[in-house]
């Protein structure tokens, strides 16, 4: 059974929450194992949701245009789990100077790569809901100011062993 976590990052790994607790400790702040724009701890969320679901992880970041520095500082934040593959394309936010123009969103690019990798189930951890109809029940919405916290976790894992 193949199932996918397509993992945004900025507000999702990365949340006001963190900033104020990085910012406001000298432990984090001065400490270089930490990084700053990663929390570790949304990252042992993904470990957790890769152990217990045995997800794969798909980088649908726009981190993944520097995929080998991305997948560098998320194991150096303690990330377990290989990052199997990337979403292929640059999506577009609507232009609304060019209404007649159709743009590829994040949801559109996420869907051409299930079409070439059919899974049995996924998952898509954004802050942006630019998703399809169909993908609307796999989006875990996550938010600028907390990112990916524990009750998005287990929304995920019942997304993906359902």
């Amino acid at each position: 059974m193949r199932r996918f976590i397509f993992l945004d990052i900025d507000s999702v790994l990365n949340s006001r929450d963190w900033n104020h607790l990085y910012r406001d400790n000298d432990n984090f702040k001065y400490n270089p194992d930490i990084d700053p724009d990663i929390d570790f701890r949304a990252v042992k969320r993904i470990n957790k949701l890769v152990e217990v679901t045995g997800a794969e992880i798909i980088l649908s970041s726009s981190w993944r245009f520097y995929f080998i520095e991305t997948v560098n500082r998320l194991a150096h934040s303690g990330l377990k789990y290989k990052i199997k593959d990337f979403i292929k394309g640059e999506e577009c936010i609507y232009d609304e100077n060019w209404p007649d123009v159709k743009h590829p969103t994040r949801g559109d690019l996420i869907r051409d790569f299930i079409r070439e990798n059919p899974c049995d189930n996924y998952v898509i951890l954004d802050d942006i809901n630019d998703m399809t109809k169909e993908q609307q029940p796999h989006l875990v919405h996550t938010t600028f100011e907390h990112g990916f916290t524990d009750q998005d976790l287990e929304k995920a894992i019942n997304i993906l062993n359902k």
